[in-house]
C-alpha cells in the first residue's frame, strides 16, 4: 500500500506504485456491489408493534422489569377536610393505614357470586396476590394466599360483577371498598414494594368547585424506620374545576412509601384523582 512520507512530503517512491483497494461485496462469492448488482439492503416494516413508542411497550408488558402503574379515587362527595379520594371519604373520613399485618375480613352488603384480586404488601414491603371467592354469599373465603395484609393498593372483581358494596375490614376499619358495580377499589393511595421505586408521570384532578369555590391538591407522603414513622407534604396546589400536570422529570418515591393523593374541597362536592406512573426495581440497569 502506498506510504506518505511526511519528512519528505512525498510518496514513498520504493512503493508508491503499490496501492490497496476495498470494495463491498454483496454475497459469498464476492461479487462486488454496483449499480447494477447493488448491496441488499431491505426497508424497515413500520407496520408492527417493534417500532411502537416505549410508553406503549411498557403498558403492553413488554419492557422487562418495567410495571405500569395507574390509580383513580373517586368520591361524590369529597369533604372540607384534607382527604385521600377514595370511596369512603364523605363518611369515614381520610384513609387510614394498619400499624401491622391484619388479618382482612372481606364481606359485602348482598349475597354475591364473584372471585376478586387482593393486592398488597406484606409487613416487609413485599408485594402479594391473594384471591377471594364469593359463592352466593356475604362473606368472601381466601382461595389463595392469606387473608393478613400490610398494605392493600387494589381490590379488583375479576369474575361476575358486584351486586352490592365489598370491603376488606379489620376489627371495624375498611381498608379497601369496591362501589356496586365499579369493579375495582378507587381510591388514591399507593405503597412502594421493597427493592422497588415508583415514578410518578402524570397527575389529573377534578372538582366540580369553581367561582367562589375551589379545591386544594396535595401529595402525603410516610415512611416508617424503626418504628418511626415520618411524614411529609410533597406538594400542595389550588385549583377550580381541574388540576393536571404532566412531569418532564418523573418524581420519584424510594421503597417502602405509603403515598396519598389527597383534595380539600372549601364546599364539599364530587372529586377524583387520576394519576399513572411506573415501577420499576432497584436492580435494574
Amino acid at each position: 500500500m502506498a506510504q506518505y512520507r511526511v519528512e519528505t512530503g512525498s510518496y514513498d517512491p520504493k512503493i508508491s506504485n503499490h496501492f490497496e483497494v476495498m470494495m463491498l461485496a454483496n454475497n459469498a462469492a464476492g461479487d462486488i456491489v454496483t449499480q447494477s448488482n447493488p448491496l441488499p439492503v431491505s426497508l424497515i416494516n413500520t407496520n408492527t408493534t417493534l417500532n411502537a413508542p416505549w410508553e406503549l411497550q411498557v403498558g403492553r408488558g413488554k419492557v422487562a422489569t418495567v410495571t405500569s402503574i395507574n390509580i383513580q379515587g373517586y368520591n361524590a362527595a369529597m369533604p372540607s377536610s384534607w382527604c385521600t379520594a377514595w370511596e369512603l371519604a364523605n363518611s369515614a373520613g381520610d384513609y387510614v393505614y394498619p400499624s401491622s399485618s391484619v388479618a382482612m375480613t372481606f364481606t359485602s352488603e348482598s349475597a354475591e357470586s364473584l372471585t376478586m384480586t387482593v393486592s398488597g404488601l406484606d409487613s416487609s414491603y413485599t408485594p402479594k396476590i391473594s384471591t377471594v371467592t364469593f359463592t352466593n354469599s356475604n362473606t368472601g373465603v381466601v382461595t389463595s394466599g392469606t387473608n393478613s395484609f400490610f398494605r392493600i393498593n387494589r381490590m379488583q372483581i375479576t369474575s361476575n360483577t358486584s351486586v352490592g358494596a365489598i370491603s376488606a375490614t379489620n376489627n371495624g376499619t375498611t381498608y379497601s371498598y369496591i362501589a356496586p358495580g365499579t369493579g375495582i377499589s378507587q381510591a388514591s393511595i399507593y405503597t412502594v414494594p421493597a427493592g422497588h421505586t415508583f415514578y410518578l408521570l402524570r397527575v389529573v384532578a377534578y372538582t366540580t368547585n369553581n367561582g367562589n369555590q375551589h379545591c386544594t391538591y396535595r401529595i402525603s407522603t410516610q415512611t416508617i424506620s424503626g418504628g418511626i414513622t415520618t411524614p411529609q407534604i410533597v406538594l400542595t396546589a389550588p385549583f377550580q374545576q381541574v388540576y393536571s400536570t404532566l412531569r418532564v422529570v418523573p418524581r420519584a418515591y424510594s421503597a417502602n412509601t405509603d403515598i396519598k393523593w389527597q383534595l380539600y374541597q372549601t364546599s364539599p362536592a364530587p372529586g377524583s384523582v387520576q394519576l399513572e406512573g411506573i415501577l420499576i426495581p432497584n436492580s435494574a440497569p
